[in-house]
């Protein structure tokens, strides 16, 4: 399977009566840069041990830092990761690695980074190989620093306020892209 462009997603329906097990096989995925993958569950826990649903892949993907890539996700809420037995899965669920316990400000380039509110330390350059956003949360930057996402991957589960008042700051995407953030003003 390869997605082309766009919001893509697998979804898998684990049965509610009895001793039920659900399983999806692909015999491999592509990703085509610009294209996301939401793989999505109904009842039980995707990946998990037991009367649970698997989405497995026949050629197992090749993860990075821990993660399918900053485009895949889980019940888009979680980015995915993937055990050989067990198929995808989020990150942090049981059986699979789980996100990084250091704050956004002293984690590094390998770390996956799950923030549910501000940490009031304004940013210097940093690098994070993937952030998720849980709570309404707002990072400041020191003036003209960037916040690199090597693996592409934010996910935004609540508000996010980038920078505050005129500052020069940016986002860096890894090689998907730079954006600049600027000011936004309603108009009156």
């Amino acid at each position: 399977m390869t997605t082309t462009e766009g919001a893509n997603g697998f979804s898998i329906t684990q049965q509610t009566t009895g001793v039920s097990s659900a399983a999806l096989t692909l015999a491999s995925l592509t990703r085509a840069p610009g294209s996301t993958v939401n793989f999505a569950n109904t009842n039980g826990t995707l990946g998990l041990i037991g009367s649970n649903p698997n989405i497995l892949i026949t050629a197992n993907p090749t993860l990075i830092n821990s993660i399918m890539g900053g485009g895949f996700t889980v019940n888009g809420t979680d980015f995915a990761s993937y055990n050989p037995t067990f198929g995808v899965g989020a990150l942090g669920a049981a059986g699979f690695a789980g996100y990084s316990p250091l704050l956004i400000n002293n984690a590094g380039a390998t770390d996956n980074v799950s923030i549910g509110a501000s940490t009031g330390v304004n940013l210097n350059n940093q690098t994070l190989n993937s952030l998720r956003v849980t709570g309404t949360t707002a990072i400041n930057f020191n003036a003209g620093q960037t916040l690199t996402l090597t693996s592409g991957g934010l996910l935004l589960n609540a508000n996010l306020t980038l920078g505050s008042g005129r500052q020069q700051r940016q986002l860096d995407l890894g090689r998907f892209r730079t954006v600049p953030l600027r000011e936004h003003r309603q108009p009156r």
